[in-house]
């Protein structure tokens, strides 16, 4: 018989089972780890929180918080105080309370927001902003078009003027124009700052920076990101050889030269079931104007390729798309161009499968989508040339090179160091 004193913590009897909380937990905080006071703070205050003004208003520190709320409102210009003209609907408003508290169960802050009944109001559109910013009153910053009309809110109506009501200026939270109202501020300031709005999406705003990636580790950053989800120590170790990288070419940089060639010129490759898990193959592409490189891509492909020409021929397809787009781009820029776009391919039966329709034993299961590529050679879209593979400066996009050829392609992409930059600006003078 064993003795109960005999057990340690860790060990139990024979078929009594070990309680271990869900694996979905760990996504949550669950106040296992507060102090005996922090979970006192917290049991007090939950559920505490007044419902009407008149509760409250016999507290100080809710007191405040109104005052808060009431000269943000004010300094915000949010309604002018006016009689209330005949026939007019008049909105109701009411004080919703919130105590706010940290993470460890402290309270954060002692919130009363004034909002109106909006409900009261007939139908309206819904805009929704899902730009995800912590924004201070934000509903308040937004400008109404419509003459709303609230009553005075309790406990800070006029002496005198009770009979009075607030002509709305801007948004308040509950009206069912604020979300439109503060959509539209948003838009607007984003717009004006260099934002633009997906045209499928209204609420996705996107502005174009500078990019971290760069045409000489393009390939790198595509080949380590695909282990993002679970990555291993031998990745981390690659990431830290391309920052070690970055950290010796500082100073290099891609230089476009005054005067250079404005007709804009394509580089496309693919390396042939490259990825050792799963045998796709990746592509990449390499748009030059001005002599130096304008837009460039390492990325694997969607589909397992069954030989080099339908992985040639899809890596192809993918610099098509992006030829069209850069092509309406510059002609939105009054840089139209005149005649096909080349695009320089190393695989002769790419380039015949893109004019002849009746290679079906090597094209008839590549996918539809593909084939739209032959449509634009006939267009005059573009024009697929032959290119040797020492000349096709899209190799750097899709497979790891000698650091010869690795430097004779940065070369040819027009990436060169700064110091040779100021040597070119010294021979123009």
């Amino acid at each position: 018989m064993l003795d109960s004193t005999s057990l340690t913590a860790p060990e139990t009897l024979a078929g009594e089972r070990v309680r271990r909380p869900p694996s979905w937990m760990g996504d949550y905080v669950t106040g296992d780890d507060l102090s005996e006071e922090d979970a006192m703070n917290f049991a007090m205050f939950v559920g505490s929180d007044p419902v009407t003004y008149k509760q409250a208003s016999k507290i100080q520190h809710w007191r405040d918080a109104m005052d808060a709320e009431i000269q943000a409102i004010q300094k915000n210009d949010t309604w002018e105080l006016v009689d209330p003209p005949p026939n007019c609907k008049i909105v109701g408003v009411k004080w919703i309370f919130k105590t706010k508290l940290k993470e460890t169960g402290e309270i954060e802050k002692f919130k009363a927001r004034l909002v109106a009944k909006g409900y009261t109001q007939e139908e309206a559109t819904k805009k929704w902003n899902i730009h995800q910013l912590d924004i201070k009153s934000a509903f308040l910053h937004g400008a109404i078009n419509e003459n709303v009309y609230l009553e005075q809110p309790p406990g800070y109506v006029f002496q005198g003027r009770e009979h009075q009501v607030y002509k709305l200026k801007k948004a308040l939270y509950g009206l069912k124009q604020a979300p439109r109202a503060w959509y539209n501020k948003l838009e607007s300031y984003l717009a004006a700052n260099d934002f633009l709005k997906c045209p499928h999406e209204h609420t996705l705003f996107v502005k174009k920076k500078e990019k971290a990636t760069r045409p000489d580790i393009a390939y790198s950053v595509s080949l380590i990101s695909r282990f993002m989800e679970d990555p291993k120590e031998s990745h981390f170790a690659a990431a830290k050889r391309i920052l070690r990288y970055l950290q010796g070419t500082q100073n290099l940089g891609i230089f476009y030269k005054a005067g250079g060639n404005e007709e804009l010129i394509a580089y496309t490759d693919s390396d042939y079931a490259g990825d050792i898990n799963d045998r796709k193959s990746t592509s990449g592409y390499a748009f030059l104007l001005g002599g130096a490189v304008i837009s460039w891509v390492s990325k694997k492909q969607p589909v397992v390729s069954l030989s080099t020409t339908e992985a040639e021929f899809i890596a192809v397809a993918l610099c098509a798309c992006q030829c069209v787009w850069l092509r309406r781009i510059l002609e939105h820029l009054s840089h139209c161009q005149e005649g096909a776009t080349m695009v320089f391919c190393d695989n002769v039966s790419t380039i015949k499968l893109s004019k002849n329709p009746v290679l079906h034993g090597r094209s008839k299961h590549i996918d539809v989508r593909f084939h739209f590529l032959r449509n634009l050679c006939n267009d005059g879209v573009i024009e697929l040339n032959y290119c040797s593979t020492r000349d096709q400066l899209a190799d750097i996009m899709t497979k790891p090179l000698k650091v010869d050829e690795f430097q004779h392609l940065l070369s040819a992409l027009g990436m060169i160091d700064e110091s040779e930059i100021n040597c070119c600006k010294e021979h123009t003078v």
